[in-house]
């Protein structure tokens, strides 16, 4: 009896991952609103270095924009984004995870004034990422920094 109730638990738990994952291929709307990133909800699934409760740093840049810029384009096609838009200052990317397919989205804005990157990393679904979104920000900051020069 026991035996069932995990093989029901379990299908069940997949199932929902399953039907998770299909709804992250939805894509909300992208894009700056009054020239910055979208806030991020208080779901849980999201970091941002837009000004914010729970706001983490930009990536900072040493060289000149343009090269910045650049190296931050490169960065996140190192992290295995596949790059959906790019504008003079914003990139939206996406990244799809292994197992289930679930589909987050990375955005940059190009802040020419403070002279760095604003970075935003959500998940389409589910009220809490384990992390994932961060972990995706510090692996594109390693990945930049290291372009840059940056210790």
């Amino acid at each position: 009896m026991l035996t069932w109730i995990a093989a029901g638990i379990l299908i069940v738990t997949a199932a929902t991952l399953v039907v998770l994952a299909r709804q992250s291929r939805t894509a909300p709307e992208f894009g700056l609103v009054n020239g910055k990133l979208r806030p991020c909800s208080s779901a849980g699934n999201c970091v941002s270095s837009e000004p914010g409760p729970d706001a983490i740093a930009p990536l900072a840049t040493i060289a000149t924009n343009e090269d910045a810029w650049q190296d931050a384009l490169a960065a996140v096609e190192a992290c295995a984004g596949r790059i959906e838009t790019v504008e003079e200052s914003y990139l939206h990317a996406s990244f799809r995870s292994r197992v289930f397919g679930f589909i987050d989205d990375l955005e940059l804005r190009r802040d020419r004034e403070a002279g760095v990157i604003h970075v935003r990393s959500a998940s389409r679904v589910g009220g809490f990422d384990w992390g994932m979104n961060r972990r995706r920000i510090d692996q594109l900051r390693r990945m930049y920094s290291a372009q840059q020069g940056i210790p």
